[in-house]
């Protein structure tokens, strides 16, 4: 019997196999690719050390400029009523976003109307769902380091993480140029941790506050260990991944976003059972008015008689239901 000269590779197999683990690991939520920033019910302030790292292994600026849409949300999904979500079409990551739309809708129906309320209403809402800038950087978290790589999103606002980091490095690199030095905080062999102390304000709101260590220190003693942090190809879009269209319109009808497998889709948690219950009560009236007895089938007056039925005038007592 002769061979098939064409077959099936069994490397190739085993390298995609790899590929698709790859892909897998990078796309699977993991708590531990993140910062966590967040204040638990019962905490009113924590504090973090970390220390920055460049964004992939050829080096270069630590933050990574990226625009994300800040919506409110059911707390089903979210407990503080707030999430992020990425902005595909500001990130260049696809061609269509839902908060885009409302928000640009809003700025055209707001230069139809001339009413000043009207106005401000709109504008409201469309500052509320346009694309806002923010800043993705790569760190080690001190006391975690076997979690590896974190990615930290932070706030481009005013008085935001970016500008607090941004606004020490500056204040060191100046003050050791006068004296004909260089400070670089960022430096991974001679660099700084910083300590971000995170407290939760008297109106429940989130505060947060920068500061360098005092000594200078390399990211770590273990060379090898320092490469794997490096070279670790995992980027922003691997861990913040851009929802489905039509995951983020459901966000935007305040709703909660669930999988329906058969439907091969996401469907609205809230508008499903709203339908469900609308279909019951339809039902449920559409029974109540059908004819639900088949009175062809009820005895006759004489059937009745010829069957011996009530022919004895007497009544069992037992049968009187008082």
């Amino acid at each position: 019997m002769s061979n098939f000269t064409t077959n099936i590779n069994p490397d190739e197999v085993i390298e995609q196999l790899e590929k698709e683990n790859k892909v897998k690991a990078f796309t699977a939520f993991n708590p531990k690719n993140y910062l966590n920033d967040r204040l638990e019910p019962n905490e009113t302030t924590k504090t973090l050390t970390i220390r920055l790292l460049p964004p992939n292994a050829d080096g270069g600026f630590p933050f990574t400029k990226v625009h994300m849409h800040t919506i409110k949300v059911n707390k089903e999904i979210q407990s503080s009523g707030w999430k992020q979500f990425v902005c595909p079409i500001h990130n260049k990551l696809g061609d269509s976003c839902p908060f885009c739309e409302v928000s640009e809708q809003a700025w055209k129906t707001r230069s139809q109307v001339t009413s000043e309320s009207e106005k401000k209403k709109y504008q409201e809402i469309a500052n509320l769902n346009r694309a806002k800038e923010s800043y993705v950087v790569r760190c080690i978290e001190r006391g975690h380091e076997e979690d590896g790589v974190k990615f930290w999103l932070v706030s481009g606002s005013k008085d935001g993480p970016y500008n607090q980091i941004m606004g020490i490095w500056q204040t060191r690199w100046k003050k050791a140029q006068e004296r004909g030095k260089i400070n670089n905080i960022f430096d991974l062999n001679e660099g700084k941790d910083l300590e971000i102390t995170i407290t939760r304000t008297v109106d429940g709101k989130k505060s947060i506050k920068i500061v360098d260590n005092d000594e200078k220190t390399p990211l770590t003693e273990d060379f090898e260990q320092g490469l794997k942090w490096i070279q670790d190809k995992k980027q922003w879009t691997d861990v913040y991944k851009v929802k489905p269209y039509q995951y983020m319109e459901i966000i935007l009808n305040g709703d909660v976003p669930v999988w329906n497998q058969e439907k091969g889709q996401y469907v609205g948690k809230y508008a499903v059972q709203k339908e469900k219950e609308e279909a019951e009560k339809k039902e449920q009236i559409e029974n109540y008015t059908e004819q639900k007895v088949d009175y062809s089938k009820m005895p006759t007056e004489q059937q009745v008689q010829k069957s011996g039925i009530f022919m004895n005038s007497e009544v069992n007592d037992d049968d009187i239901p008082f």
